[in-house]
């Protein structure tokens, strides 16, 4: 609402589990719940409809690759349970995981693009 003030403590990342192992999340993370895309149909006499399609569970963020982790470990997951712990108390997790990314590692921050695709997503307030 206009007027209010938003706490920043409400924002960000707490952490990142991977079938229960926590890896350490840099920066931010884009998620998608993987819910139905509606988009408007409009001809030259206006909106005809809505077109829906599909479309999969998907996250999006960076990974540390700190010295316990194995990459191939990462860019072999499937069917995973992924879970995004946000700091405003709410966890994302992803059922049915696969590692989706392309495999490129920053060297310079050791830094691990993770991308996954997932069959489903659930928003849950507090622990999951």
């Amino acid at each position: 609402m206009a007027g209010e003030k938003t706490n920043p403590e409400w924002f960000g990342l707490v952490g990142l589990k991977v079938n229960g192992v926590r890896h350490p999340v840099v920066g931010n993370a884009t998620y998608n719940l993987g819910r139905l895309k509606k988009e408007a149909k409009n001809g030259p006499d206006g909106r005809h409809g809505l077109k829906v399609r599909g479309q999969d569970a998907r996250l999006s963020c960076q990974i540390s690759d700190r010295g316990d982790l194995t990459v191939d470990d990462i860019l072999n997951l499937s069917a995973a349970t992924v879970e995004l712990e946000l700091r405003n108390g709410k966890v994302v997790v992803f059922e049915e995981a696969d590692y989706v990314g392309d495999g490129d590692i920053e060297t310079e921050e050791g830094n691990i693009q993770f991308e996954i695709s997932a069959k489903s997503a659930q928003e849950f307030q507090g622990a999951a």
